[in-house]
């Protein structure tokens, strides 16, 4: 298989681990999928499901993992004790805690690695995450807390604690410059997180949540690879995970990725967040359909997009404010060769904030006429005062040649 399949496999095994343990083969069964990568499926579910119900020999080195969540309400971390459940994901839970020890009072979530989810490079990338977190101290970005192991021998990292909602549903009902600075923000805890040498990979609604005072914070570096500073901008080839809506086309293919990849990513989150639509593959029910679109698959010019298919009751009015600058920005971020995409994030996050400031921006060209409209968008009362005086100009003009001509008729000229 190639790497895109190999994509597309851990997407769908992730997917499955979501059902219920026995609904996964009727799930894995009702997929449109090539026979190859469900029989890839079915093989990695036979494994984890035979890693959960060790018997026989095998039973008396290491009991049956228990039912239930790895720590229960009341389980003890250090200083933190577990209150709840707040989600799963393939290969980690995440738990809801809260200060136990008396030092002060507060809430945190704690991610703790599944059972039987102990290879070297499970554990390497556990580790990573939690070495990216520590280093990343950015009022975007959820921070680190506190780390270990469970006494079960589980590792496990304790990070803030957000309360939010994914950007794209925060987004509905937004005037679009609010979209805008929401997606500001997202992009200044990226860009940081690029200057300190690690690309996240994975920017997609659910790791980015907007709490309720409209603050952004960016969730999840569970798959971020640190940069090489020897590789430059990019990291080595090679399989890797990915989530294949938000993936670029160099992620999808297994070829190096950098920088330029969350770039990608972030086009198409913008995109979702001003159109509440994915820029292509709006049809694909699969994610080996996902990933074929990212690499084959134009994206609509966002003012194209048809009113049957955007929720927004409002969306002729906001397509005809998409044309031109928001248009180019959102295509030259989601171009599919990535030498023609923003050499950086704040590249891309300075085109945003001259948009919403009336500058021309990078992604057009520098035509006299567009110059000329954004000069007269930035200066609306001076361009109107200046309008006017030409025209009073030219009316007192035109009664002083009408007053001469008449005083001339009459014999005199005053």
């Amino acid at each position: 298989m190639t790497q895109a399949d190999w994509g597309a496999v851990k997407a769908l095994f992730e997917r499955a681990l979501e059902q219920p343990a026995e609904a996964r083969a009727a799930w894995l069964s009702g997929q449109d999928l090539d026979p190859a990568l469900r029989a890839e499926v079915a093989s990695l579910l036979a494994h984890e499901q035979a890693l959960a119900t060790r018997t026989g020999a095998d039973a008396f080195l290491e009991p049956p993992a228990p039912v239930g969540p790895l720590l229960p309400p009341g389980t003890r971390l250090g200083a933190w004790e577990v209150t709840g459940a707040l989600g799963a994901g393939g290969m980690a839970e995440v738990m809801r805690a809260r200060r136990a020890d008396g030092a002060w009072e507060g809430e945190a979530a704690v991610k703790v690695l599944k059972r039987g989810m102990d290879s070297a490079a499970v554990l390497a990338r556990f580790a990573l995450e939690q070495r990216s977190l520590a280093r990343l101290n950015h009022p975007h970005i959820a921070h680190l807390l506190d780390a270990g192991r469970s006494d079960a021998g589980l590792p496990y990292f304790v990070m803030e604690l957000v309360e939010g909602q994914p950007i794209d549903r925060a987004c509905e009902g937004l005037a679009l410059e609010d979209r805008l600075r929401l997606f500001l923000q997202l992009a200044d805890a990226v860009a940081f997180a690029h200057r300190q040498l690690l690309v996240h990979r994975d920017l997609k609604p659910s790791n980015v949540l907007v709490t309720g005072d409209g603050r952004v914070k960016l969730l999840d570096f569970g798959i971020a690879k640190a940069l090489d500073p020897g590789e430059g901008e990019h990291t080595a080839a090679g399989q890797r995970p990915f989530t294949p809506h938000y993936a670029s086309p160099e992620q999808v293919r297994g070829e190096p990725v950098g920088t330029l990849t969350d770039i990608y990513s972030l086009g198409v989150l913008l995109y979702v967040m001003l159109t509440g639509q994915r820029p292509y593959g709006r049809g694909a029910t699969t994610p080996q359909e996902a990933v074929r679109c990212v690499l084959e698959e134009e994206p609509t010019r966002p003012s194209a997009l048809s009113p049957g298919l955007v929720a927004d009751p409002n969306w002729l009015a906001t397509r005809r404010r998409l044309a031109g600058d928001l248009d180019n920005i959102l295509l030259k971020a989601l171009d599919k060769d990535g030498a023609r995409r923003y050499p950086s994030v704040d590249a891309l996050a300075a085109d945003v904030r001259a948009h919403l400031d009336g500058f021309p921006v990078s992604a057009r060209p520098p035509r006299p006429g567009y110059l000329i409209g954004r000069f007269v968008r930035r200066h609306r009362a001076a361009s109107a005062a200046a309008g006017l005086a030409v025209l009073s100009l030219a009316a007192g003009l035109g009664l002083d040649r009408k007053s001469t001509r008449l005083n001339s008729s009459h014999g005199y000229i005053s």
